[in-house]
Parts: C-alpha cells; structure tokens; sequence
C-alpha cells in the first residue's frame, strides 16, 4: 500500500491578472470552443507537477520565493488569461465558451508536506498514489443557475495551482486544468513565461514568445464536426448537468499503477529526429513539423 503523505495548509488565495491588462476597453471576453476542443470535454484535466530543490525553511520560502511566485504568476495570467477564466455552457443548446471577465482568477494553494521529497522527484517507479496530496483541486461539476429571465448557465473554473513545500528540501508546483484551455504547446509555453516572470520581475523585461493566439475565425469546420461533437455533449448536460471528469484521486484502494522518469540526452534525441526524418523521407512526407516540435 502506498504511504500518502500528510499536508497541512498554509495559504489559500486567489490571483488574477493585473488590472485592465487583459481587454482594457472590454470588461468580458468570450471565446467559443472550436471543434478541435469540444472532444476534450470528455477527458479529465492534466496533473502536470513540477519538482525544484529548495534546501531551506518553509519561512524562508514564505518570505521571499512565494511572493515572487504568485506575483509572476499574475504577470503571466495577463497573456493567458483564460486560465483564469471559467467554462460557460448554457441549459439550451448552442457552444460552450471560455468567457474571462475582469477580476477572475486561478485559485492557488499553498501546502507544507512532510513527504520524501528526494524519493518523490526521483525516476525509479513509484506508485501513483503517493503523489495525489501534491495535486490541486479542481471542480468537476456545477449545477445550472439564471442569468437572465430566459436563459440558464452553468461555470466550471479551467486551472488551479497547489505549491507544496518540503522543508529544507524542495517545492512542488502542481496544476490542474482541463485541455479545452490549453494544448500542450500553450501549457509549455504558460509555464516558459511564467518561469520568466519570476526570473526576470518586470515584465517590461520579458519576451513572451509565442503568445497564445485566440482569433477563432482562423479555424475551418469543412465536414461539419463541430455538429456531431456538440450533438454528443449536449447529450451529457441534458441528463448530468455541466459535468466534466474529475481527477483521478486516491480513494484507498491501490490502482497498481507506477509513475516514473525516463530521461532522453541530446544525442538520443538527435537519433529519434533523424529516424523520424528516415521515415518520412520513406514514405515522401513533409519534415517541417519534426523540426517545430522537436527542435
């Protein structure tokens, strides 16, 4: 059985991008899912954590690196704010939207845990259920409420953020949020800016490249997917409510599963491009997305 660690609360806040950065001459934005998204409604959020060595006291992490964290944190919102933002479906059909208004925030939860911290961030197989303390929470379900004499909605909150300390040890910054916010390229891109937001402070002094793009006219349903995509989903709300699936969190029974760390050198990484290139040069397939999303 795995050993779950004990966590005792030390903060919990929110934060929301810096005021008026996001739509200054707006005071809400929308942005509609887009057939690309809707499927991700099926799935649950990603857990990514994130282990960094820290060999000092949980109030010296309180005092001066915390600070900084959500500060940065708050910098990077203003880029991608609709992690801050909420899942919008109303009760009669039409598309779900990701609606940011001024003011919203991604909540974030600060913890002190008295687990292994070098056993926890090593790569040998450890089993899954160890790590669920250091996971955010993130509601999975909202009931449907007026928001007008006519029309019924329901909101889901997309991210959160859970930072455990170990003391004298280390720090996990773990996150929740659902795919229909962020792909894999913009979830490493949030992370890379708010990585440099918090090396650098002033954002004046920040590149932040890559920025997330939110023009929706660029992406064409040709085959109507949209349609049949929605069709599946309104199926689900009308008989459950706005639901997603939750997090797949410990609940006392060993899953037999194993989380490990397997790491990949420059030069291994180099011989997987180049049997990727062999292959499509084989099979007389174009190379410019093994160099975009390996280089």
């Amino acid at each position: 059985m795995a050993r779950l660690s004990k966590v005792k609360v030390l903060e919990q806040c929110q934060v929301s991008p810096p005021p008026n950065s996001c739509s200054p001459d707006i005071s809400q934005t929308s942005l509609p899912l887009t057939f690309l998204d809707i499927p991700w409604l099926f799935f649950s959020p990603s857990l990514p954590l994130f282990f960094y060595e820290f060999p000092f006291p949980t109030c010296h992490f309180t005092s001066t690196v915390l600070p900084n964290l959500k500060h940065s944190l708050s910098l990077t919102l203003q880029h991608f704010y609709p992690f801050a933002g909420t899942l919008v479906a109303l009760l009669e059909p039409g598309i779900p939207e990701l609606v940011y208004t001024q003011g919203d925030s991604i909540s974030v939860t600060v913890v002190e845990s008295d687990g292994d911290f070098v056993y926890l961030s090593s790569n040998f197989p450890r089993e899954v259920e160890e790590f669920y303390t250091l996971v955010p929470e993130l509601a999975s379900s909202s009931s449907f409420a007026p928001i007008s004499n006519a029309t019924q909605a329901a909101k889901l909150p997309l991210s959160s953020v859970q930072i455990s300390v170990f003391p004298n040890c280390g720090i996990c910054i773990g996150l929740a949020y659902h795919h229909v916010v962020a792909d894999g390229r913009t979830f490493n891109n949030f992370i890379k800016a708010w990585a440099s937001f918090s090396r650098l402070g002033d954002s004046s002094k920040v590149d932040v490249r890559s920025k997330p793009s939110y023009d929706r006219t660029t992406i064409v349903d040709p085959y109507g997917f949209e349609a049949i995509f929605l069709k599946e989903w309104w199926k689900r709300i009308s008989s459950q409510g706005l639901v997603l699936l939750g997090p797949s969190y410990y609940n006392g029974h060993s899953t037999n599963a194993v989380r490990a760390t397997f790491l990949v050198d420059l030069a291994q990484m180099e011989g997987i491009k180049n049997w990727i290139i062999a292959l499509c040069n084989k099979g007389s397939e174009p190379h410019r997305y093994i160099y975009r999303h390996m280089s």
